[in-house]
């Protein structure tokens, strides 16, 4: 954060947090060079981030999937992916134009947002939610719903201002 505090809120049942209502101004969060955040298990995990700019770049990924429990009848639910940037929200994946990182033997991975459900899972994919004044997806990143169980595959919550922009492979959807 650029000022204020923020404040752990006390858990009641599966949600605990961040209290952020005292933060006055907030600054960037970029996770880079196939940096990752997950919260997939078969306990519905999140995965919240509040900033100025958030960017994912070079095969940095956040995952909340739906994986399956000991019990083959246990139906459970996805977690979400939660990202609300005061300006703007970009995935993107530069490793490609890289000579280092795109070269064999490394494999690019775009940067991505993920829910879904796994192979042997059983209950619906969880939710991603996007909210800022701009959204960017460029270069093959992409955000997805997916799902290899039986479940629904997710949604993907998207709320701008002013521009959501989709360039050279950015995806939304599978």
């Amino acid at each position: 954060i650029a000022s204020g505090q923020v404040f752990l809120r006390p858990e009641t049942g599966n949600d605990s947090g961040f209290d952020y209502t005292q933060v006055d101004q907030f600054s960037d969060i970029t996770l880079i060079n196939r940096s990752a955040l997950e919260a997939s298990s078969a306990q519905s995990g999140s995965v919240s981030v509040q900033g100025r700019n958030i960017t994912l770049d070079n095969g940095s990924v956040i995952l909340a999937e739906t994986l399956p429990t000991a019990s083959v009848n246990e139906t459970t639910s996805g977690g979400q992916i939660n990202l609300a940037a005061s300006e703007q929200i970009t995935l993107t994946d530069k490793s490609k134009n890289d000579p280092f990182l795109g070269a064999p033997p490394f494999v690019c991975i775009a940067s991505q947002l993920s829910v879904g459900v796994a192979r042997g899972a059983n209950g619906p994919g969880g939710e991603v939610n996007l909210s800022a004044e701009n959204l960017t997806i460029n270069n093959g990143g992409k955000s997805s719903a997916t799902t290899f169980g039986n479940g629904s595959a997710g949604q993907i919550n998207v709320a701008t201002r002013e521009q959501i922009n989709l360039i050279g492979g950015g995806a939304i959807g599978p």
